[in-house]
């Protein structure tokens, strides 16, 4: 009989819907696991990438002597959420000054501009969401 669908029967198993949430189920678990590995290797590559970049100078006599050597990550829980936070834990204050300069008072010129954090970050946040969009 051409053009009806009389004679097909399609028989569903009673628990295919449990399995097919199973099977989502542990295809998000699996995702989420690897989305944070991901995520704290780009963590630990940028501090690794900001300490490279950071202005060095090893003279006793500036103030920046130890500021490369600031730069850590660390790792916080708010409830279900792991974040990770990049900051210099030996000279904090220094960050804005290296990155963004400063107003010399004598001769009213910006002076001192490193910028490192901002480049740092944009460069990796590319790769980052590269790498998570390849997961998906």
């Amino acid at each position: 009989m051409k053009g009806t669908w009389e004679n097909i029967n399609v028989e569903f198993d009673k628990n295919i819907g449990k399995q097919l949430f199973e099977i989502l189920d542990d295809f998000e678990d699996e995702t989420a696991a690897r989305a944070e590995e991901i995520i704290k290797e780009k963590s630990y590559e940028l501090c690794d990438l900001i300490k490279e970049r950071s202005p060095y100078n090893n003279t006793s006599k500036t103030h920046y002597t130890h500021y490369r050597d600031g730069w850590k990550v660390k790792t916080r829980k708010f409830g279900v959420y792991k974040i990770y936070i990049i900051s210099n834990q030996v000279q904090p204050t220094l960050t804005h000054l290296m990155e963004r300069g400063w107003i010399n008072q004598h001769t009213g010129k910006l002076v001192g501009r490193h910028p490192h954090i901002e480049r740092s970050y944009n460069e990796i946040q590319e790769k980052l969401m590269e790498a998570l969009l390849k997961l998906l």
